[in-house]
Order: C-alpha cells, then sequence, then structure tokens
C-alpha cells in the first residue's frame, strides 16, 4: 500500500506519471500490482529483515511480519529514490504505523480506486492536489466521477456481488 501511495503522490506531480510505471489494478478490496507483490520477499531478504510468521488462530493462512530498524540504511536508500517518493513514504509511515485499518481506509478513498471498479487498471490522470476523498460519507461522491462504462460495470460487480451472497 505505501508503494501505490508512493506513486500517487508522484503522479500528482508528474501529469499522472506514476513513478514505478507499474499498471495498478482494482484487486478485490484495494490497489494490487504483481509487479510489487513478487519483489518483497526478496528485496526485504536482502536488506537483512526478520521474517517472522505468525499462525492465524482464525484463518488457515498464516501471517507474515518482516522487522529490521536501520535508520542508516533506511537514509542510504531513501537518498537513492525521488523526493516526492520518499517524502510520501516517509509521510504515511509516520502517519499511519502499525495502524492497518487507517492506512486502508485512506487507500480506498483515493481517487484511482474510487473511479476504478473491480479487476479495473487504476487511471492516475485524474489527479491533482488532493487525490484522496475526504468526504466519502457524501452521497454521490463516488457516482458523479464515473464514466458510463464504469457505473454499468460497477453496476455488473454489485449484482454479481449480491449473487454470490445469496
Amino acid at each position: 500500500k505505501y508503494v501505490y501511495l508512493a506513486d500517487l503522490a508522484y503522479a500528482e506531480e508528474h501529469n499522472g506519471q506514476t513513478y514505478t510505471g507499474i499498471p495498478w489494478r482494482f484487486y478485490h478490496f484495494g490497489p494490487w500490482a504483481e509487479e510489487v507483490y513478487l519483489r518483497i520477499d526478496p528485496a526485504l531478504t536482502v536488506i537483512g529483515a526478520e521474517k517472522k510468521i505468525i499462525q492465524n488462530p482464525r484463518d488457515e493462512k498464516d501471517v507474515t511480519r518482516w522487522i529490521k530498524s536501520d535508520d542508516d540504511l533506511f537514509d542510504r536508500l531513501g537518498n537513492q529514490l525521488d523526493l516526492i517518493v520518499m517524502g510520501s513514504i516517509k509521510k504515511d509511515v509516520r502517519r499511519f504505523g502499525s495502524d492497518t485499518p487507517a492506512l486502508l481506509d485512506f487507500v480506498y478513498r483515493t481517487i484511482p480506486m474510487v473511479t476504478a471498479v473491480p479487476d479495473e487498471y487504476l487511471d492516475f490522470n485524474r489527479l491533482g492536489r488532493g487525490a484522496v476523498c475526504e468526504d466519502w460519507d457524501q452521497p454521490g461522491i463516488v457516482s458523479k466521477e464515473l464514466t458510463a462504462r464504469q457505473k454499468k460495470k460497477r453496476k455488473e460487480a454489485l449484482s454479481d456481488l449480491k449473487i454470490r451472497i445469496n
């Protein structure tokens, strides 16, 4: 989610062009890029992060947590990144820390997410300053920005969800 937010911050300043150039998709409940997911374990292994696997008593899936505290490494790697990207990462890690629900809520309210439908690629070209819908609870905040095609896809996805729930 932090890579997505860094791409979002970069795209706000670069006419919709993301830093990574990766095509993000609305997958399940949030932004997803397999290219990023596949790089997480190798990147954390290279920097010597400690991998902890925690058994989840309520689910068959185990939870993986990585631990690494090295301010010098953080600074060295940060110096290799674009200033906007590094600033975004620092700001968001400080803001959310270990508060995953708040991070997810924020990510799900970003403009590319609220203007997409499941399985659609996210559009970073409609950004500008403040790429988060702060008044998410306001009626119509999503529908006023959707195209006719997006409305149709969203309606179909909702219909499909209702069928699966029934």
